[in-house]
């Protein structure tokens, strides 16, 4: 489970950094490096504490909220729902599903790529909200 995760994310960052990678080569390479091209960036903080407490609160407010949308859903399947019963064994495949094949990917394609390219043919204004309709998945 774990291999065929981290094998998928792979592919799934692969691809979903082609395009903005083939834009960038063609718009912006010499204007400025990828990785800032595209928001990856190394944060910025007056220290390493304040950094470390502030994503530590967000870790516990995301999980809180999580477990309330758990909650309030109850039995919806999710896609946590394949991992449902299988133990402490299935944590580091979780991990690759939630960071790599969710996260990492939904960020360089959407928020790197598309809310950067969007407000020049379409103000930002109308950009934001379409690359959230374009990045929500419909609730079945």
């Amino acid at each position: 489970m774990f291999t065929n995760g981290l094998r998928s994310g792979i592919a799934q960052v692969a691809l979903f950094t082609a395009v903005p990678c083939a834009w960038w080569i063609i718009t912006a390479r010499k204007e400025e490096g990828f990785f800032p091209w595209l928001g990856l960036k190394k944060p910025a903080a007056a220290s390493k504490g304040s950094l470390m407490l502030a994503i530590t609160a967000a870790i516990i407010v995301t999980f809180l909220l999580g477990e309330l949308a758990a909650w309030l859903c109850g039995d919806m399947e999710t896609a946590g729902s394949a991992y449902k019963g299988m133990g402490a064994g299935t944590v580091p495949a979780i991990l690759i599903h939630a960071f790599i094949q969710t996260a990492l990917s939904e960020e360089i394609l959407f928020r790197g790529f598309l809310l950067k390219s969007w407000p020049r043919s379409l103000g930002f204004g109308k950009a934001a909200p379409s690359k959230r309709l374009s990045s929500a998945r419909p609730i079945s």
